[in-house]
């Protein structure tokens, strides 16, 4: 390991927080496939053997805050042409959500950090 992913090591990682997190909820699911046949999972809503779940995530240091996400569209919108249809689809063309999340730079930030964002010259 070199740079900063070996000082990052050295020294700890930095705790990581989901966006999703309070105040706000973790989506339902990021992912469908809804036409499977491997899911053992009994999944409400899912055909047996289709598959939705969550695989996808925003995590975020303590420096930044989250102040609103896009939440995943519900459920009976995703379903199109029959019930083993879920995404993609025509109005949704990935089996994966987008996830998107806005951040603000937290208020207790070291000054250090603060005053270097605070810059004319940045």
């Amino acid at each position: 390991l070199r740079g900063g992913l070996a000082r990052s090591c050295r020294f700890g990682l930095p705790a990581l927080k989901s966006a999703y997190g309070p105040p706000f909820r973790s989506p339902r699911f990021t992912a469908q496939e809804l036409g499977a046949t491997w899911c053992k999972e009994d999944i409400k809503g899912v055909p047996l053997g289709g598959y939705m779940g969550t695989l996808d995530y925003i995590y975020h240091s303590s420096g930044l805050q989250a102040i609103s996400v896009l939440q995943e569209p519900k459920f009976k919108r995703t379903i199109r042409d029959g019930p083993r249809t879920g995404i993609p689809n025509a109005n949704y063309p990935s089996d994966h959500v987008a996830l998107v999340a806005s951040f603000r730079w937290s208020t207790d930030l070291p000054n250090k950090t603060r005053r270097y964002n605070q810059r004319s010259d940045l």
